[in-house]
């Protein structure tokens, strides 16, 4: 037989399993540092509060500039998850895979909030809230095809879970240190500062926003950097099902006692926000999971289990469409027993119905939330007393907002949950246990805490900082532990539990609308819905996937760093302004929101409003003293410059046109003048009710333009008119107006009507 010779010794030949292997554990590692990434930018969010361009919320003038925030700006949070971004779209280019189907869902949100951002150029409120809609969502995709790598998948679990169960020590000492220290001391401030407070916020005491104001400071619920009680709720009882996950069914167990532990934290934390929503959800989410446990692994209890968990969706609908059928209650009911604490739930009865007259006008295009805000004012129910800025319930939030374009999200969304409750779970642990990696804890620890010590830095006092010291110590032994836990059925039932607990309280609550929650949701859902744990028979979806996967991740983060620059612009030019009045430097303060104004109308991006509320108060000020020292025309001018910074097709806008054009009446020399700029008002004031039909305050305003106008059959009708949706308004008895409001313009009205004969002759 013919033999073919040896080849020659190739040391690159010999040594190519052995690169092969090295180049594997090094994807592996990096794997591992993308989900590690992309988790703590979700979580810094929700352990620092984000104040998106706060350097006019009150008048420097009289405040100050305040030393520290305490918190992000909007530019710091949006260069937070910038680099969120950037470690999904190196996770998946590394993990080479991705679900072509799942990247066209998350992609059809994604071009909807890009169409808006670019095309609709919203405020940078907005604009900031938009972007973390999307860079959450592609976290989210980076996360899933993270979790499903067979090689990896599990390492990713274990290092996520155990960094998001373990972010449960931090916020539950934020929150108590906030019940038991922090607003007690906040109340006994704002008793001795009231009256510098309400001259800085420009409301009159005993007026309805200074009692709303103090109404709001009683309450010691704990809102966490989300600033919502019920949204900290929601995330808090989201940890505590992951948490759990690392439960055993012997409860004597030794290794019980650290999860237990974990389970009581979390359960606390709900406790201290007092969400009764929240508190809800969870106990639905934690017997589901406590059936799941025991009956998950049965192929004859799995899909009626899973069928259970999707149900469990529906009771928060059940719940508001019974609230909805009882109607409000009657005023006598509410006058000698005040509020029922079901009244929230009707209240989202109305949300949803004023979302529905919005569909039917919209067709299904993306409005964003601007356009929500807008349309609000004229299709909720006349007898809803409050503004709301979302519908608290993802599925119409997303209809409304992104229009046809958030039915890929919603079906993302409905796809991981399916998935992650009819997972088969796996038969036996998948990893055995391992000694904790301190080490590797304190690094992770330390990635999460240095940005959140830095950007708090200014807070720390002798105390806080001894507590910080502690959460970390507390954080770091956690994370350690809880990553060595290998992945077990316990693990997909806290998963899966999780994903229950946020799209339950999602049908009732903003935890996906506020941007710091939907980013920490979105990825506890990308987990949850990772292809099934350790099932060999899943195959990669191909390049084209990771192509495509990779494509939409670089689009989205293209766009977002586009809101970056915007948001940083405005916060830049804003933070000068605020400087300039806080130095009693009025012209120049002027000028440079002006020069911002002129730039976003040359650039066809939309007026910021904190601009536009600051121009519009110079100039009112500046006209006065012009006034003042007889130069009326001088004044008319500035006045007439000013209409040029406003946005008129907004409410915002038009009652600081509105305001312009009175004060423009008052300082009017002739009689004709004056008719003149008080016809403008009655004109805008009209268009202006068509946006906001159930105002109370901007209907007032018509009756006053329309006593100066002398049309007082009118002015009463509309008086009237205003009185009978005050009294509507009795839900929330601090949101009606006194009796002043509508005596005073009474006895106007009938003072101005000529006197009647008295009907006896004279001699």
């Amino acid at each position: 037989m013919h033999q073919t010779p040896e080849p020659q010794h190739d040391d690159r030949e010999t040594n190519q399993p052995a690169l092969a292997n090295a180049s594997n554990d090094t994807r592996h590692q990096l794997r591992i540092a993308c989900a590690l990434i992309i988790t703590t930018c979700v979580l810094i969010p929700g352990l620092v509060p984000t104040f998106v361009n706060p350097w006019l919320d009150t008048d420097p003038r009289v405040d100050g500039l305040p030393p520290s925030l305490g918190g992000m700006t909007g530019t710091l949070a949006l260069t937070i998850q910038a680099v969120g971004l950037t470690a999904a779209l190196l996770g998946i280019l590394i993990s080479h895979r991705a679900h072509i189907f799942t990247t066209c869902l998350a992609g059809s949100g994604c071009l909807g909030v890009i169409a808006l951002l670019i095309w609709n150029t919203p405020s940078v409120n907005d604009t900031v809230l938009l972007s973390s809609w999307a860079s959450a969502v592609i976290m989210a995709l980076a996360m899933a095809t993270l979790a499903a790598d067979l090689v990896s998948g599990n390492a990713v679990r274990r290092w996520a879970l155990a960094a998001l169960v373990a972010a449960l020590i931090p916020m539950t000492a934020d929150a108590l240190w906030f019940v038991l220290v922090e607003h007690p001391a906040n109340l006994r401030f704002y008793e001795r500062n009231m009256p510098d407070m309400l001259a800085a916020r420009g409301w009159a005491e005993g007026s309805p926003e200074h009692q709303m104001f103090v109404r709001r400071m009683s309450f010691a619920d704990a809102t966490g950097a989300y600033a919502l009680s019920n949204v900290f709720g929601s995330v808090a009882g989201t940890l505590t099902c992951l948490g759990l996950g690392y439960t055993a069914l012997k409860l004597r167990d030794r290794n019980n006692l650290t999860p237990l532990a974990i389970a009581a934290v979390g359960l606390l934390l709900i406790l201290l926000t007092a969400s009764r929503g929240a508190l809800a959800v969870f106990s639905l989410a934690a017997a589901w999971f406590i059936l799941a446990r025991l009956y998950g692994t049965s192929r004859k209890h799995r899909w009626p289990l899973a069928l259970a968990g999707l149900a469990l969706i529906a009771v928060p609908w059940l719940a508001i469409a019974w609230a909805g059928s009882t109607g409000p209650p009657p005023p006598e009911s509410v006058a000698a027993d005040g509020q029922p604490a079901w009244l929230s739930l009707l209240f989202r009865y109305w949300y949803l119905e004023a979302a529905l007259r919005m569909l039917s006008e919209t067709l299904f295009l993306p409005i964003g939330p601007g356009g929500f805000a807008i349309m609000f004012g004229y299709t909720r129910d006349p007898m809803l007393p409050e503004s709301v800025a979302s519908t608290h319930n993802i599925i119409m939030d997303l209809l409304v907002m992104l229009g046809i374009f958030g039915l890929g999200w919603l079906t993302l969304a409905a796809r991981w949950l399916c998935r992650a409750t009819t997972t088969s779970l796996p038969a036996k642990n998948s990893a055995p246990h391992t000694q904790p990696n301190w080490l590797a804890g304190l690094l992770v620890a330390g990635h999460l805490f240095t940005p959140v010590l830095w950007i708090k830095s200014d807070l720390l006092l002798p105390e806080t900082a001894l507590l910080a010291i502690l959460v970390l110590a507390a954080y770091t032994l956690t994370i350690a532990w809880l990553a060595t836990r290998p992945i077990t059925p316990a693990t997909a039932c806290g998963l899966a539990a999780a994903g229950v607990m946020l799209l339950g309280h999602g049908q009732m609550e903003m935890t996906f609308f506020n941007g710091p929650a939907s980013q920490l949701a979105w990825v506890v859902l990308g987990l949850a819905g990772g292809i099934a744990i350790n099932q060999p028979h899943t195959t990669p979806a191909g390049r084209s996937g990771m192509f495509l996967a990779a494509a939409l991740a670089m689009l989205v983060l293209s766009a977002h760093l586009y809101a970056l620059a915007r948001t940083a612009t405005v916060e830049f030019t804003t933070h000068r302004a605020a400087v300039a009045l806080a130095n009693n430097r009025p012209d120049q303060a002027s000028q440079h929101l002006a020069t911002l104004i002129w730039e976003q109308r040359a650039s066809r991006v939309r007026i910021e409003p904190v601009a536009e509320k600051w121009l519009t108060q110079l100039a009112l000020e500046q006209a006065h003293h012009l006034h003042a020292t007889d130069r009326p025309q001088t004044a008319l001018d500035r006045l007439d410059q000013a209409h040029l910074n406003l946005d008129l097709t907004r409410p915002k806008g038009l009652r600081k046109h509105i305001e312009i054009l009175q004060q423009q009446a008052g300082y009017a020399s002739t009689p004709d003048a004056c008719l003149y700029f008080t016809d403008r008002s009655y004109r805008a004031l009209n268009y202006l009710l068509t946006l906001t039909p159930y105002n109370v305050r901007d209907r007032l305003r018509l009756v006053d333009v329309l006593i100066r106008l002398h049309d007082l059959d009118a002015a009463q009708a509309e008086l009237d008119r205003a009185r009978d949706i005050n009294a509507g308004l009795y839900l929330d008895p601090l949101k009606q107006l006194p009796d002043e409001a509508w005596t005073a313009r009474a006895e106007h009205i009938d003072a101005q009507r000529p006197a009647e004969p008295t009907g006896i002759m004279a001699p």
